[in-house]
């Protein structure tokens, strides 16, 4: 029997269980900042938490189906959403964001307030650290004025511009486009596909000569989307079984991206290093 598989891909991984909430000193001028980190940190936890849930939840909230298709020439495989996950996790992944905005805005106001304390109390609303996907928008940002030469020369380090030599600062990107979204609306949940080896296909009668497999790591799983062709020998038409279980995860889009619990973490993990860059402003 001949399995052929979609692209090879890196399963995605909750990293959320290695991370800890860092203490503060009482007189620390990031303690706002930390306080906001350590709660994303909070939420991240409970999402994996839902999220393990709901993929593991009895009855399942999918089936996998198979027919003989004609047209095709094989059994079609097809996944079945049975129950949509639940709208709350969207609204747990704004929480993350919110934070880690928060975060990375609480610091900005220290720098600001270091740099021009009746500049930045007499304009509150227009302080926050930019989070620029270019090198032109930064330099039109209205809340540069608030910081010093010093700190603007970090602030544009830790910008997460389109560019090669940004990638370790690209989970700010996502951030930004997360925390705007979320003033208006959640984002979209779904299925992804992690791995399909656990899935096995037992004909009636006949014997499973070929399975073509459709699925990928990291691919949306929409309802009734086919996810494998199976080819029977002997009996092409024979009633196939789909027996084991897929390894799934929930995931989040907008109407721009996708991810899931790894770039939830990517950004957990970036926000702590961009204040640590911060902080040395402030020591």
């Amino acid at each position: 029997m001949a399995r052929s598989r979609g692209p090879a891909g890196n399963l995605l991984r909750l990293l959320s269980a290695g991370f800890h909430a860092r203490g503060c000193a009482i007189d620390d001028p990031l303690r706002d900042a930390w306080v906001k980190h350590a709660r994303a940190l909070t939420h991240i936890q409970v999402l994996n938490a839902a999220s393990g849930a709901l993929v593991a939840a009895e009855p399942r909230p999918y089936r996998l189906t198979a027919a003989f298709e004609p047209d095709a020439e094989c059994h079609v495989v097809r996944f079945e959403q049975l129950r949509a996950p639940d709208s709350q996790l969207a609204a747990i992944v704004g929480d993350v964001a919110h934070n880690l905005r928060s975060a990375l805005d609480a610091a900005a106001w220290q720098l600001a307030l270091r740099h021009d304390r009746k500049a930045a109390k007499a304009s509150r609303r227009h302080v926050v650290l930019p989070l620029s996907r270019s090198e032109k928008a930064f330099r039109r940002h209205d809340a540069l004025r608030f910081f010093s030469s010093a700190a603007l020369a970090t602030i544009e380090r830790l910008q997460p511009y389109d560019r090669p030599e940004r990638r370790h600062v690209e989970a700010l990107r996502l951030l930004g486009a997360l925390s705007n979204t979320d003033r208006h609306l959640v984002v979209d949940t779904c299925f992804v596909s992690l791995d399909f080896s656990g899935v096995d296909y037992r004909p009636e009668s006949g014997s499973v000569l070929m399975i073509e497999d459709f699925t990928r790591p990291g691919a949306i799983l929409a309802g009734g989307a086919p996810v494998a062709c199976v080819t029977v020998e002997g009996a092409a038409e024979a009633n196939l079984h789909v027996e084991g279980e897929p390894s799934l995860q929930v995931a989040f889009t907008t109407s721009k991206a996708q991810f899931g619990p790894a770039a939830i973490v990517a950004m957990f993990a970036t926000v702590e290093y961009a204040l640590l860059q911060l902080s040395l402003l402030l020591g």
